[in-house]
């Protein structure tokens, strides 16, 4: 085939595309008008062949549905024109198969449309209907970047290849089911806060995509495309929230005003473009880039050090601690077969936090790997040392917090899995910076790291009460002593990183032995507190004042001596401090 006739295929095939957009947009009207029964018979309209239906009388919900069959007809005749096209005139096997492929796949789209018509807009087929337009709107922007010129040509060379096809190609999935979600609640009324969690999903997720490839990629086609997604993900964010505002529900019945019926028909058509943008990176990255990083052995220890298990490890302690005292787990007076059905959900929650705590202290990682190089204990680090690169990093960890989250949005509940993505947010996006302009990053840190027991009372309760909260603050409170001690240690290392911890900013230490001792006396009354409000009984209650002076004895040890060992101290008291308190919640449980 002649460079003329391939110039003018890919000129149908984006016509084409543009043609997939416009009728996208009509059938978000038909949903957004409530017309989808306004012509009540297929394949004809009013007894009428479709194209003979006279046009003065398309008006009210008849302009809008018949409108939309008249462009999917239009749609249905250029593919079946491209297809014979590619079939017949093209030598590229892959070219050819997009164009069969866009051919059944517009078939079996206009078959759903008939059945959304005579079964009256059952819902599951109203969305395999909208998913499938978002399908067939995806394989004609490939058929237009593989009949492209430019995609024949040479392989831009990157050694950031895979980590980028990787990242693309989640971003592509995330959007693709977030489409899903929203098709779900404009036919079914349901999954409204599953969609705002995926929401967050897919702007991390682009963002994510979009700020690796601009260091990466030096080409105006790839900046183009991450520019215009990042772009799209802001503007849908706000259109979402607007979206939310004025939707009224299906149900509902009078006459819609011209913002509730744009907005919604906005949004989707937004979605739509995001979706296109990042299936075309996704198709740029596989077919145009050239990885020039030799496959060598992946580096086990240093992917596992990256995810920090120790913090990980405590951070389950706390999840479980949460867990138990929400469910009543260790109850005599649950039941033996209420006690068994809990034990899969906490599993299925403590792998969902362990993913994505895991996945937070890769990324916080990957965002300090500079100053992490300049302090004697964490030079040595994966990063740090370029045992792993860096983006290989930013992709690990992406792929752990999503994955946690997937596993608690499906397996456990939408409040656990929002809890734990709103910690991993605010430990990546929030602490980690802060520790460079102030020293009340410890108390901000404090926050994200208080969250796990929420996450497991929500778990195993499906809502959060004072009980949850009163563990919220107990963890908040421990933490300060905690970390106060390792920052007593590596003061040195956190000055020559520029890390404002707070014995940097007062070297003389009262400041920070102050905190820590105000902070162990808190500790001691807020972990009285469940005993107070009937959540355990006096077992737990001495324990736990028995543990606590503990700890502020070695915090006023410290405050005294100002020695490196005793902050070691200090942090180990902290660290067998809470296996302590679960197992004192778990005997005065039991007895």
């Amino acid at each position: 085939m002649n460079h003329h006739s391939n110039r003018w295929l890919h000129r149908f095939a984006c016509f084409l595309t543009f043609a997939t957009f416009v009728l996208l947009v009509a059938g978000a009207s038909v949903t957004s008008e409530r017309a989808g029964l306004s012509v009540p018979d297929w394949p004809t309209t009013y007894g009428q062949a479709m194209f003979r239906f006279p046009l003065a009388k398309m008006v009210g919900g008849i302009f809008y549905e018949h409108g939309h069959r008249l462009i999917a007809s239009v749609v249905g005749l250029l593919t079946t024109v491209l297809a014979l096209w590619t079939f017949f005139g093209q030598r590229d096997a892959l070219v050819r198969r997009l164009g069969i492929t866009a051919l059944a796949v517009v078939i079996a789209q206009g078959v759903l449309g008939g059945l959304t018509v005579k079964l009256l807009l059952p819902p599951p087929i109203s969305i395999a209907h909208a998913a499938l337009a978002e399908a067939f709107f995806c394989i004609t922007i490939a058929l237009a970047l593989v009949t492209s010129p430019r995609w024949k040509d040479p392989l831009f060379d990157t050694p950031r290849a895979l980590a980028l096809r990787r990242l693309a190609l989640l971003t592509t999935i995330v959007v693709y089911c977030q489409i899903i979600l929203g098709a779900t609640i404009r036919h079914a009324e349901h999954a409204v806060l599953a969609h705002i969690l995926g929401a967050m999903i897919v702007f991390l997720a682009a963002g994510t995509a979009a700020m690796t490839i601009f260091p990466s990629v030096r080409r105006k086609d790839f900046a183009l495309l991450a520019v215009g997604l990042l772009g799209l993900v802001f503007a849908q964010l706000w259109l979402g929230v607007w979206t939310l505002i004025v939707r009224v529900p299906k149900a509902t019945s009078g006459q819609l005003s011209a913002v509730q019926v744009i907005v919604p028909t906005v949004h989707l058509a937004v979605g739509a473009l995001i979706l296109g943008l990042s299936f075309a990176l996704t198709l740029k990255c596989f077919g145009c880039l050239r990885s020039t990083v030799p496959q060598g052995t992946i580096p086990i220890k240093g992917y596992v050090e990256m995810t920090k298990p120790r913090i990980v490890s405590m951070v389950l302690v706390t999840t479980a601690l949460g867990f138990f005292l929400g469910s009543g787990l260790f109850h005599h007076n649950l039941g033996e077969n209420a006690s068994l059905r809990q034990w899969p959900l906490l599993l299925l929650t403590l792998l969902g936090v362990g993913c994505a705590t895991g996945g937070a202290a890769v990324l916080n990682n990957y965002l300090e790997r500079d100053v992490d190089a300049k302090m004697e204990r964490t030079r040595h680090r994966a990063l740090p040392a370029g045992l792993i690169p860096p983006e290989h990093a930013l992709a690990y960890g992406v792929t752990l917090v999503l994955a946690g989250v997937t596993i608690l949005a499906r397996g456990v509940n939408l409040l656990t899995a929002f809890l734990v993505l709103l910690a991993a947010f605010l430990y990546v996006i929030v602490y980690t910076p802060l520790k460079r302009l102030t020293w009340l990053n410890t108390s901000f840190g404090a926050i994200p790291g208080a969250i796990p027991p929420l996450c497991g009372w929500a778990a195993a309760t499906g809502h959060l009460d004072v009980g949850a909260w009163v563990l919220f603050m107990i963890l908040f409170a421990w933490q300060h002593p905690h970390f106060y001690s390792i920052a007593w240690m590596f003061k040195d290392d956190y000055r020559n990183a520029g890390f404002k911890m707070l014995p940097v900013v007062d070297p003389s230490g009262v400041s920070t032995f102050r905190q820590t001792i105000l902070f162990a006396l808190l500790l001691i009354f807020v972990s009285l507190l469940p005993t107070f409000i009937g959540m355990t009984g006096q077992i737990y209650c001495a324990g736990a004042l028995v543990i606590g002076l503990a700890l502020l004895a070695v915090g006023v040890v410290l405050a005294c001596t100002k020695t490196a060992l005793d902050a070691r101290r200090l942090l180990r008291a902290s660290i067998v401090y809470l296996p302590l308190l679960l197992i004192l919640i778990i005997v005065d449980a039991r007895f």
